[in-house]
């Protein structure tokens, strides 16, 4: 009994194994992605008499990395995380715009399921930019100001392969809280869909 245990085993692992080979191809890849960026608690502390505050934002952004062992690899890249407007009103006559980017690198767990998908998961380090600008309505006088936060990043999403090259992944990305007293604080998340070639 345990023989055949062991054999079914043994198949199951060379099955496996033989999934992910086909499935992954080692080397260079880039990638592009998009989707949606959420500032958590961006508007917290904002004055009263405002009309209006966006803590949502559109995600775009590139990566570049390598494929190793078929089930590991690494990667670092570029995203925007959108624009965030705050909008006042008579009684605050003050808009204001926060932009959201950032560098990361990360290592990438690749998990094959079965038909072609996967399971990803990520986790790395990020440096992230807020910039801010106020303007004064009907004076056209601007005040800038800017921090970037280090921190680490993690995330976790689907993969499906249509070819050993060509593949389309769903990515939630969690990059911990951004900016500081100065600009304000909020807790960065990114929801992307994308593509990665590999060469």
């Amino acid at each position: 009994m345990y023989r055949v245990i062991a054999t079914v085993a043994m198949g199951l692992l060379a099955t496996a194994t033989c999934h992910a080979r086909e499935d992954m191809q080692n080397g260079v890849y880039i990638g592009v992605d998009g989707g949606r960026a959420n500032a958590s608690g961006a508007c917290n502390g904002a004055p009263g008499g405002i009309s209006s505050c966006a803590t949502n934002g559109t995600a775009v952004g590139a990566v570049i990395g390598y494929h190793f062992l078929h089930f590991l690899s690494v990667e670092g890249g570029y995203h925007s995380f959108g624009t965030y407007d705050v909008i006042g009103s008579p009684a605050f006559p003050i808009n204001g715009s926060t932009k959201l980017s950032g560098v990361e690198v990360a290592a990438i767990g690749n998990f094959p399921i079965g038909a072609g998908f996967g399971f990803i998961t990520r986790a790395g380090a990020a440096a992230t930019q807020v910039k801010e600008t106020a303007v004064v309505v009907g004076y056209g006088q601007s005040v800038s100001q800017s921090a970037t936060t280090a921190g680490g990043l993690v995330g976790v999403g689907l993969r499906y392969v249509f070819s050993p090259q060509l593949q389309a992944r769903l990515l939630i990305n969690y990059y911990g809280t951004v900016g500081n007293s100065t600009t304000g604080q909020a807790k960065l998340s990114a929801y992307t869909a994308g593509l990665t070639y590999t060469f």
